[in-house]
């Protein structure tokens, strides 16, 4: 099972790699002070910005989990995930057909196109790059700065899932 783990492991990172990064984030313009160089004028491609608040640490790890869900909602609703092995976190020890990839890769989709990601207002530029996990947490799966509510859809099972 661990092999079969491991290439699914690998093949969903190739997803998110070709959705949100392969030809989108360059690497000579590179991240470091990037809000503060846009905030200053400086002029960048929007696929590269949208890559580099996709990949902030809070964020990656908040919607990462959301995928992580879902994709276990997914394969235990098709029967190919056990409920031992999602309690676990065995999530790839199951068979994971080229069904089941597309529609994985449709929520990496939801995920990468999702309109927070070219925002232009410093309030929720400041959210995306917190390192707060309670801030990032509400902002990205309700779509909230402290009470107010910033943004629809929220990034959550129900939106990465189509529900």
């Amino acid at each position: 099972m661990r092999f079969g783990e491991r290439d699914s492991v690998i093949r969903l990172m190739n997803i998110v790699a070709e959705k949100a990064l392969i030809g989108k984030f360059d690497v000579g313009k590179g991240a470091h002070k990037l809000e503060d160089r846009l905030s200053k004028g400086e002029k960048m491609p929007d696929d590269h910005v949208k890559a580099y608040r996709i990949f902030r640490p809070r964020t990656f790890e908040i919607w990462c989990d959301i995928l992580s869900g879902a994709v276990k909602w997914y394969l235990k609703v098709k029967g190919r995930l056990s409920e031992k092995n999602a309690t676990e976190g065995k999530v790839f020890w199951c068979e994971v057909t080229e069904d089941d990839w597309s529609e994985i890769g449709k929520m990496v989709d939801r995920i990468v196109r999702h309109k927070l990601w070219e925002t232009k207002d410093k309030e929720m530029i400041g959210a995306i790059g917190t390192t707060n996990k309670d801030i990032a947490q509400a902002f990205i799966t309700e779509g909230k700065i402290g009470d107010k509510k910033v943004f629809e859809p929220p990034i959550n099972t129900e939106y990465v899932m189509s529900i």
